[in-house]
């Protein structure tokens, strides 16, 4: 089994820095984290479970606490990609107003030489 060094090597390595989150904002989230599954890890590994059923409950508190922490990292992805589509579409309308403005320049202008003829 592998050692709680890994482990910790293992969950910082697969961790990045969401876009919408300061440097230590994340930090101090991924503490967090880090320090509750270390707290999880450190009571499974001291405490003597006596009793089958006992074990399988804490195992299923543990799993409904990973399966609440998997859900709110897809929320927060769900939520990056709506703000990345909203940026994006910002940015497709300025181009698009842009683009307007230079055809309008553009029929000005071969209007302006029409009329010259």
């Amino acid at each position: 089994m592998p050692g709680l060094q890994d482990f910790n090597a293992h969950w910082h390595a697969s961790c990045s820095l969401p876009p919408n989150r300061s440097r230590t904002e994340s930090k101090h989230i991924g503490q967090d984290s880090r320090a509750e599954l270390h707290n999880v890890i450190e009571a499974l590994n001291t405490s003597t479970v006596d009793n089958p059923e006992d074990l399988k409950a804490y195992l299923m508190v543990d799993l409904a606490r990973v399966k609440r922490e998997v859900f709110r990292a897809e929320k927060l992805l769900a939520d990056c990609m709506v703000r990345e589509h909203e940026v994006t579409a910002s940015l497709f309308r300025i181009r698009a107003t842009t683009l307007g403005k230079k055809l309008d320049a553009t029929d000005d202008e071969l209007g302006s030489h029409v009329d010259h003829l």
